[in-house]
């Protein structure tokens, strides 16, 4: 489910998200997987950084269930 990934340069979370999944929404998923290795949450990642990824096509499913899961009385929260 998961792949393993160097970056190349210097790129931005949304930049990285389009290359891998082509849009720049799951910006965040990147991020998550991937907080462990940063001290805060930086804009960019550095060129040389291994980062995690879903592959693609559980990426859909892991929207539903995030979705499911903030749904209360048909209102996300």
């Amino acid at each position: 489910i998961q792949i393993y990934c160097n970056v190349e340069s210097k790129m931005a979370w949304t930049t990285l998200s389009y290359k891998i999944y082509g849009d720049i929404k799951s910006w965040w998923i990147l991020y998550l997987l991937n907080k462990n290795k940063f001290d805060k949450m930086p804009f960019y990642v550095d060129g040389g950084t291994q980062i995690i990824y879903i592959i693609d096509s559980f990426r859909s499913s892991i929207y539903q269930d995030i979705t499911l899961s903030t749904i209360y009385a048909n209102r996300h929260y």
